[in-house]
């Protein structure tokens, strides 16, 4: 019996083909990932940007509430971090365990800038109440732990969300790089856009649109950055036309 040299030729081709198939495909799911990394760059300075400008007009915002400039820096700076750390121990987990770390950034994101509009009411409303309650000499500890207690409590819901954007962030980037380590490339990237989103605030944005115009440009980063990380997660989740040939 004799073997068709006809087939065997044709069966060598189709492995060889299957076999430049697999490769295509890899070479697309990777060039995805090297496309996400930077697209994501981007994203994760206007987290930045957004985060350290909202904190720039909280603390002007506070400083007419509470009367003195020193104790509105004090205040929202550690009213500030302290949401920030409070997010990060908070949701850390639940972000390290969740398969779509995309839509837990996007909406942590809408907290922010669902917050970031409303404390254009909410804080002055808050610096009112507060002055009322203080009455006009307050004694020096209870003032210095109301500057405290204000910035945290009614900057909680944001505070807390943009603690957990970092972790969020970290675990997207870590996936579109194939799963190599990431933290100094997030926290360069986060901290490059927050000494834009300082200077812009404070210099141009400010001045140009005041408090409640520039907390209305950064809802919209944060807006921006929420659409965005959707739309490139639907863009990841669509598969490959080569991986399908495989």
């Amino acid at each position: 019996m004799h073997s068709d040299p006809d087939s065997g030729a044709m069966a060598s081709g189709d492995g060889f083909s299957t076999t430049v198939q697999i490769e295509a495909a890899r070479a697309a799911r990777h060039h995805w990932r090297f496309d996400t990394r930077w697209v994501l760059i981007p994203i994760v300075a206007a987290s930045g940007f957004a985060g350290l400008g909202y904190e720039i007009v909280w603390t002007r915002q506070l400083s007419l509430a509470l009367g003195t400039e020193m104790m509105a820096v004090l205040g929202a700076v550690a009213g500030f971090f302290a949401g920030l750390a409070l997010g990060a121990f908070a949701l850390d987990g639940a972000i390290r365990r969740t398969r779509s770390p995309r839509t837990i950034y996007a909406a942590l994101e809408g907290v922010i800038g669902f917050w970031g509009l409303m404390n254009i009411w909410l804080l002055p409303v808050a610096g009112r109440a507060l002055s009322s309650l203080l009455g006009t000499e307050p004694a020096p500890v209870l003032l210095w732990a109301a500057s405290f207690a204000l910035p945290t409590l009614v900057l909680l819901p944001a505070t807390m969300a943009m603690g957990g954007t970092l972790a969020a962030l970290e675990r997207m980037m870590r996936e579109a790089r194939g799963g190599a380590r990431v933290s100094a490339g997030v926290y360069g990237a986060n901290t490059a856009g927050a000494v834009a989103g300082t200077l812009l605030s404070t210099f141009v944005l400010i001045p140009a649109f005041g408090f409640s115009g520039t907390l209305l440009c950064l809802a919209g980063a944060n807006a921006v950055c929420a659409l965005g990380t959707l739309a490139l997660g639907s863009v990841a989740d669509r598969p490959t036309p080569d991986a399908d040939n495989v």
